[in-house]
């Protein structure tokens, strides 16, 4: 800083950020730490002035620093308002703290920022490439044996309600309902199937499933690494793929959880995954075969994310477009893959379904954050009119909302309207969208806080998701038993240390917030716009639209698993910025 012009400048950023690390943290004012805080902020804010003097920043760069910077202080400041500004009843001071804080907020971001753009500009992660056929089998094998003590402490796998509700109706007790998506119900009958012609035993016959989905997993990770060897992928950065995909617990969990979010996770990293190995490979004309074998795997796995939760359907629907632009040299043959695609998935959820009696989910399972935003205007107690009034009662007891009302699960509502007369509200749904709009131009303000409420685990950086909340099988009718071959208060304590090391280390901790990944995800987004690699940007699309589903009708606020399919490709788009196309 060579002028006192400058000095001013950055002292006043640095007093504005330190404002905003006061309200965000609780830091007391009369703390001495706030003046080390505000001499570090100085100090920091003024080199890195100096070292953008010297950088020759592109306007795109500094778009869109300041546009990811103005997107982060949004999603802090919907999710954390009250918090600022609490301890404050006049409305005027809470606007200034609001306002004083945003700014603060927004100059700690657009410094991190540009720290991270800066000081990322030279690094790649192909710069000395590591050769092998046999490393990506022997990385997703290392994943494997990692998961193998969390299968034998949960033996035969670990089973939820959600996941007896699909083994009532793979033997049939229940009705075949595409609830839980009816394709993935067929996978696991086939390997219980197996299990049972093998073992004839219930609990046995479980395992198959699980263990085909352990390598099914497993097998998604070495497609993933062999595929970034293409680029050239060094040591360092395998290392790292396979420590989060060994080591961090919840991957070992969900891959012995009998869930379809588990494999629609694998399905989408392998339809990521193939549509790079397509853009690696049609510039430089690989041969025949390979290419087949691509187009075949961009096939199966753009199934398997449309037909195993149905918001894979809707990103597929939301990516089409994209791919078709991305590779518009060759058009004819994107559109043909993405044709087959279509075509198979339709045929499934059309004459298939229907010639094997498939139930399909009912109309309030989609309205999750409409029926969470009447609830919360009806907890509020806010006025009805008349109308308003006599239609939901006519679809539910009113009465019991807020006796029932989650403002982070939309069960409650739901469960009322399943009470009540659904096939009215199936009749009727043009009047109830219109009576949904009036209530919210009558209320915004209680329909903006449903909504964050509803959404706020899957974009806000601070929540954590719910996550590894069950163990071994739940007590049930059908005869699977919770049959653990490691127990004892050791595994007990090592299975509880690994779950809270997120609690005490920095950084880890983030792997474990839905909306700290977010914020990871769109930064090497950002990155990969300032490095003007813009083809990869296709990968994200499927990823982002899978977001976009869950903050549109997630029925929780907070769960871990809606959220995995992009948690999952993580190691994916961390590395994506730094991998050099010229190599």
């Amino acid at each position: 800083m060579k002028t006192i012009n400058d000095r001013t400048k950055v002292g006043i950023e640095a007093f504005v950020a330190t404002w905003a690390i006061i309200r965000i943290s609780e830091l007391a004012t009369t703390n001495v730490l706030t003046i080390f805080a505000y001499a570090f902020l100085f100090y920091i804010f003024g080199r890195i002035r100096e070292r953008k003097s010297l950088a020759d920043e592109s306007k795109l760069q500094i778009k869109v620093e300041y546009m990811l910077s103005a997107l982060f202080t949004f999603f802090y400041l919907c999710g954390d308002f009250e918090h600022i500004y609490a301890g404050l009843d006049n409305i005027l001071f809470r606007f200034v703290v609001l306002v004083v804080t945003a700014v603060g907020l927004f100059i700690l971001l657009e410094k991190a920022i540009s720290i991270i753009v800066i000081s990322t500009e030279e690094w790649q992660a192909s710069e000395k490439a590591i050769v092998g056929k046999w490393i990506p089998f022997v990385s997703g094998l290392v994943c494997f044996v990692c998961w193998i003590p969390y299968l034998l402490a949960n033996y035969p796998g670990i089973m939820t309600i959600d996941s007896m509700n699909q083994f009532a109706q793979v033997v049939g007790v229940y009705a075949a309902s595409n609830h839980h998506p009816w394709a993935h119900t067929q996978v696991m009958k086939l390997f219980y199937q197996i299990g049972m012609f093998f073992t004839g035993n219930t609990t046995f016959a479980i395992s198959f499933y699980t263990i085909f989905q352990m390598l099914f997993m497993a097998a998604c990770i070495s497609y993933l690494i062999a595929t970034l060897m293409k680029c050239h992928l060094n040591k360092w950065a395998l290392g790292l793929i396979i420590a989060f995909y060994a080591l961090v617990p919840y991957n070992a969990l969900y891959a012995v959880t009998i869930w379809k979010d588990s494999m629609f996770a694998g399905g989408v990293l392998l339809y990521i995954t193939t549509l790079l190995r397509i853009l690696i490979c049609l510039p430089k004309k690989e041969n025949t075969k390979e290419g087949i074998a691509d187009m075949g795997m961009l096939v199966l796995s753009g199934i398997m994310m449309c037909l195993f939760r149905t918001n894979g359907w809707y990103a597929f629907l939301v990516t089409i477009p994209f791919c078709i632009y991305t590779f518009r040299r060759y058009w004819h043959s994107m559109l043909l893959l993405q044709g087959i695609i279509l075509i198979a998935v339709l045929l499934v959820k059309g004459p298939v379904m229907n010639a094997n009696d498939v139930i399909q989910p009912d109309l309030v399972e989609s309205l999750s954050i409409p029926v969470q935003q009447i609830s919360r205007v009806i907890v509020s107690g806010k006025s009805l009119t008349e109308k308003q009034s006599t239609f939901l009662n006519r679809i539910l007891d009113t009465s019991k909302i807020e006796e029932l009302y989650n403002p982070y699960v939309s069960d409650g509502f739901k469960r009322l309207v399943r009470a009540g007369d659904e096939e009215y509200l199936e009749a009727h749904f043009g009047e109830f969208l219109k009576i949904y709009l009036q209530i919210g131009l009558q209320h915004p303000g209680d329909y903006l806080l449903a909504f964050r409420d509803q959404s706020i685990g899957y974009w806000f950086p601070v929540q954590e998701g719910i996550i590894a909340g069950d163990t071994g099988v739940i007590e049930n009718e059908f005869g699977v038993m919770n049959k653990p071959v490691l127990k004892g208060r050791l595994v007990i304590k090592i299975n509880e240390i690994a779950l809270k090391l997120k609690d005490m280390l920095p950084g880890y901790g983030i792997l474990w917030s839905m909306g700290g990944i977010l914020w990871i995800i769109l930064m090497t987004a950002a990155l990969m716009i300032i490095r003007g690699d813009r083809s990869y940007l296709l990968l994200y699309v499927p990823c982002i639209a899978i977001f976009l589903t869950l903050v549109i009708a997630t029925p929780v606020a907070k769960e871990f698993r809606y959220a995995y399919p992009y948690i999952f490709c993580v190691p994916l788009y961390l590395l994506l910025p730094f991998i050099s196309k010229k190599k």
